[in-house]
């Protein structure tokens, strides 16, 4: 995961603190089906919600955590690294990239608890699980996909509408 956030996609360090930018605001959460074809931009936000569903389904496995302490220390662990990219010049401060990574830790949370429920860990409870994650995993895309949809019909503006 560190790769990816400080050395992947030709990461190299700027001159200067902060020139990745920022952005605050986050403009939705940007996962969608493929409709045009896998690009990198659909790669890169798939990733960047799939690569945190790991956290969120072995944490709570390891450590008897509960969701609201779970969330809270992934937020500002991941804000801090957020913080990190854009101090190093490395990538920008995006807070759409926090939702997307927090909306990942969740899917894993709710799988591992759907899937595993008071069972201990066996074979059966592994698959129970892959498949839970795999459901859920396509079940928030889908939902994403369709919400961004109706949100940018709603707030398309066209040529010559006056706001």
């Amino acid at each position: 995961m560190l790769y990816f956030l400080y050395i992947g996609f030709g990461r190299t360090i700027s001159t200067g603190l902060g020139t990745g930018g920022f952005s605050l605001i986050p403009d939705g959460i940007p996962l969608s089906l493929p409709t045009n074809g896998v690009t990198w931009y659909w790669f890169y936000n798939t990733a960047n919600f799939a690569t945190f569903i790991p956290f969120g389904l072995v944490l709570p496995l390891l450590v008897n955590v509960r969701f609201p302490i779970l969330i809270g220390v992934f937020l500002v662990t991941i804000t801090i690294l957020e913080l990190g990219q854009w101090a190093t010049g490395l990538g920008i401060f995006d807070t759409s990239d926090i939702l997307t990574n927090a909306l990942g830790v969740s899917v894993g949370y709710v799988a591992q608890a759907i899937g595993r429920g008071k069972h201990p860990i066996t074979t059966a409870t592994i698959v129970r699980l892959i498949g839970t994650v795999t459901a859920l995993t396509i079940a928030t895309i889908v939902l994403f996909h369709v919400v961004n949809r109706a949100y940018d019909a709603v707030t398309r503006v066209e040529l010559g509408d006056e706001i």
